[in-house]
């Protein structure tokens, strides 16, 4: 896979390393998992942004029932 490199905002960072360490991912991938979840919803305006609180709260509450 190619990879690039970027610069990003230092609060955006700070916030996925703390997000990603709760949900047991890496920095990097937090930051992919965010892209991906922006990326589904301006393909889809429409979408009932209701429907994206379940899976982020089935995914929150599976994190947690791990710990």
């Amino acid at each position: 896979m190619a990879t690039v490199s970027i610069r990003l905002n230092l609060d955006l960072v700070e916030k996925a390393t703390i997000m990603g360490k709760a949900l047991n991912r890496t920095t990097l991938k937090q930051i992919e998992h965010w892209a991906k979840i922006c990326e589904m919803t301006e393909d889809n305006p429409d979408f009932p942004a209701k429907m994206l609180n379940a899976p982020v709260s089935m995914c929150l509450n599976e994190q947690s029932e791990r710990a």
